[in-house]
């Protein structure tokens, strides 16, 4: 046997001779440190709990931690001045943002260490992100970032254990506006999702079980989201053959996404792993199934690829520097049906999530054929709407899943095989078509209707 060698970020991925190498049973190993880094991330979300303006020595000692974990490091000086600052009662925007991404980057570091773990056992190829430099926003886009940003600092500082309507509503007033602004696209989804999940909760006074982790990623995403534009991934024409092997289904009440993963094989490239994201807004009174209705139309021969697995030959699509694949190309299907749950994909290479996507809620390393041994599935990973559930497994021929952490390694189901289909959410995109009376053909139908009438 041949000595395995590492990268510059220590992930194990090809023999000296060039195969790829993997632990033995296939199933990634925690590394060290993630327990602990993972405290110190508690402690910050505890006194954000609690609120910024009312620190109790336990959140001063928290904040002490976040400072030593990332002195050193080229956030060390921010981050200390920050929480200097944040000590004496100097609220201002900027040193939450310094306190945003101290906690970001240590998120970073677990995600970075957990992918590498993830690429050593299933034998992929780990690359990082190719970008260009992030835009100057202009005067709109900058107020629109600061309106959000200011917001943002009063749920810090009145803690998330203590919000009440009137804190929550300012956000859920400026919605439209951001949702309406192409450059903030990501932050107004982002923003969207959590603004109105607050005001759901609100008031939390005397809550005992509020989601701390969950809220303070979103907090510390949407306040780095708006402190600055992030780094552009570098854009390039691709030409070549399209395998998709599943999809996820991901939404809130106001936005539903659908994230393709495949295979892309282009003329003297390796075989990479992409992902194709179809998004769209959508109302209260489109739900259930209907939801899928938003999406087909948005790459109907995805779709259909997905739910009757074929090859598609892609021409003149844009890959981005992110592992992203734009669906802007020429599509074309290819003869014969294909067994998404069959393929190797052992030496595919995949890319490293961009700076800002540094967190191990954002890993999603695909993975077919069967589970690594002693790894569960988490069904509740898994979108309702999907259609899956745990009697799927029984009796299939095989899956296709993503690789993921939550506090343990698990692996989220995208499509089981079956002698007769591939059950999966595309599945259900297709018979949603087929629906009649659909709620948002009722409501295209009345906005026609005003239309003419104005």
């Amino acid at each position: 046997m041949s000595a395995s060698t590492r990268d510059t970020d220590g992930a194990s991925t090809r023999d000296t001779d060039g195969a790829p190498t993997r632990d033995t049973d296939g199933a990634p190993v925690v590394p060290e440190g993630v327990a602990e880094a993972r405290a110190v991330v508690d402690g910050v979300d505890r006194a954000l709990g609690s609120g910024l303006a009312r620190l109790s020595p336990d959140a001063r000692a928290a904040l002490g931690e976040l400072g030593h974990a990332v002195a050193g490091t080229p956030l060390g000086l921010a981050v200390s001045e920050a929480i200097a600052a944040i000590e004496r009662g100097e609220l201002l925007a900027h040193h939450l943002g310094a306190l945003a991404a101290g906690r970001a980057a240590i998120e970073g570091a677990v995600c970075d260490a957990l992918l590498a773990a993830m690429v050593t056992s299933t034998g992929l190829v780990l690359e990082p992100p190719t970008l260009g430099p992030a835009p100057a926003p202009d005067a709109r886009t900058l107020a629109l970032m600061q309106s959000a940003q200011q917001w943002l600092v009063e749920i810090a500082l009145a803690g998330f254990g203590q919000l009440d309507l009137s804190t929550v509503s300012p956000a859920l007033a400026a919605l439209r506006t951001l949702q309406e602004h192409p450059p903030l696209r990501r932050l107004a989804a982002l923003l969207t999702g959590f603004a109105h999940e607050l005001a759901d909760a609100a008031p939390t006074s005397g809550s005992t079980e509020l989601p701390l982790r969950r809220w303070a990623d979103l907090w510390s995403t949407a306040m780095l989201a708006s402190s600055a534009l992030p780094a552009t991934p570098t854009r390039r024409s691709v030409t070549g053959v399209l395998t998709p092997l599943g999809a996820d289904l991901v939404h809130h009440d106001h936005l539903v996404s659908l994230v393709a993963h495949g295979l892309f094989e282009e003329d003297g490239q390796p075989r990479r792993l992409v992902r194709i994201t179809l998004s769209v807004w959508r109302v209260d009174a489109i739900a259930g199934p209907e939801v899928f209705t938003r999406l087909a139309p948005l790459a109907p021969e995805l779709v259909a690829a997905i739910a009757s697995p074929v090859r598609l030959q892609i021409t003149g699509a844009t890959a981005l520097g992110s592992g992203d694949l734009l669906w802007d190309g020429k599509v074309k299907p290819l003869p014969g049906a294909v067994q998404p749950h069959a393929i190797d994909l052992a030496g595919a290479t995949i890319t490293a999530p961009p700076p800002r996507d540094r967190h191990a809620v954002q890993l999603a390393v695909p993975i077919v054929g069967a589970p690594p041994e002693g790894v569960p599935l988490a069904f509740d990973r898994t979108s309702p709407l999907a259609g899956l559930d745990e009697g799927d497994d029984r009796g299939a021929l095989g899956f296709v899943g993503l690789l993921r952490y939550d506090d343990g390694f698990c692996v989220q189901p995208l499509a089981f095989a079956t002698k007769k289909e591939l059950r999966g959410p595309a599945k259900g995109i297709v018979d949603a078509g087929k629906l009649k009376d659909r709620a948002a053909a009722v409501l295209e139908e009345r906005a026609g209707r005003l239309l003419r009438k104005s």
